[in-house]
């Protein structure tokens, strides 16, 4: 039975760098049905590969600057309060006082 397994993956296995890619592709777009196999295929086999894609996934997430509120429920973007960018606006720019 692994010998049949082993011959699978060897005739539809792309290889770690072929799969770095798709994996990439994969957060910016829907993969056609043979790439979602073949990612995952070699998702199962390989360690370093999957570890590769849970590192562009988290990326991806901290890098969208999405947050959850204290109850988890809708999502907000961090940034300035509007006291704040006032403070920045007449530290740089004095004589923009109101």
């Amino acid at each position: 039975m692994r010998q049949v397994f082993n011959k699978l993956m060897a005739r539809f296995d792309q290889g770690c760098e072929a799969v770095s890619r798709t994996s990439s592709v994969s957060l910016d777009r829907p993969l056609s049905l043979k790439e979602r196999l073949g990612l995952y295929m070699h998702l199962l086999m390989c360690d370093f590969c999957q570890r590769y894609h849970r590192q562009l996934i988290v990326i991806q997430k901290l890098s969208s600057g999405i947050t959850n509120d204290d109850r988890g429920e809708q999502p907000t973007t961090p940034g300035l309060s509007e006291e704040a960018r006032e403070r920045i606006r007449r530290a740089i720019d004095p004589s923009t006082e109101h």
